[in-house]
């Protein structure tokens, strides 16, 4: 997060895939934490101007939260927020 605040996005961005991708691995696709780093991941696209990538996986993770943590979850309420 101190990376993209600080406008080093593409850092930023290859940090949170690399973070992505162990965590999928260890955790699996859907598990909260890995769908908070995929949320993150999307935050940062958005601020890059890639803003169909960013919607795609916001949406991706949305259709999961709501599945795994329910509609109503302030993480699920955080990312329908992003959108």
């Amino acid at each position: 997060m101190v990376m993209r605040k600080q406008g080093e996005l593409p850092e930023a961005r290859a940090l949170h895939e690399a973070v992505l991708e162990a965590k999928e691995v260890q955790l699996g696709p859907n598990h909260p934490d890995t769908l908070d780093t995929k949320d993150n991941l999307a935050m940062v696209m958005r601020k890059q101007g890639k803003l169909p990538e960013a919607r795609a996986l916001y949406e991706a993770v949305l259709e999961a939260q709501e599945v795994q943590l329910g509609p109503n979850d302030s993480s699920t309420l955080a990312t329908k927020n992003n959108l």
